[in-house]
């Protein structure tokens, strides 16, 4: 899935969570956070550090990925025919 905001991100951590049958209560001690915190994150409300994505990566089995953004123009799609 690709995370294009923290709305995104925060609705994901919940869904994962819900699918794993994790409480807030168990998913904060999982991830070494309170379990206000962990609400905060899938409110929106807070915008975890990269550590803290980390770990609920960890915790949630999944990880992170960055690539480059994608790009649709014409240009690209012939240099990289191309290649």
């Amino acid at each position: 899935m690709i995370i294009t905001s923290t709305q995104s991100f925060a609705s994901l951590v919940r869904t994962l969570r819900l699918s794993k049958n994790m409480t807030k209560a168990d998913f904060a001690a999982a991830v070494g956070k309170s379990s206000r915190w962990v609400h905060d994150v899938e409110s929106g409300a807070k915008q975890p550090s990269l550590g803290a994505v980390l770990a609920v990566c960890a915790v949630l089995g999944q990880q992170l990925v960055i690539e480059p953004t994608p790009t649709d123009t014409v240009l690209d799609t012939i240099l990289s025919d191309l290649r």
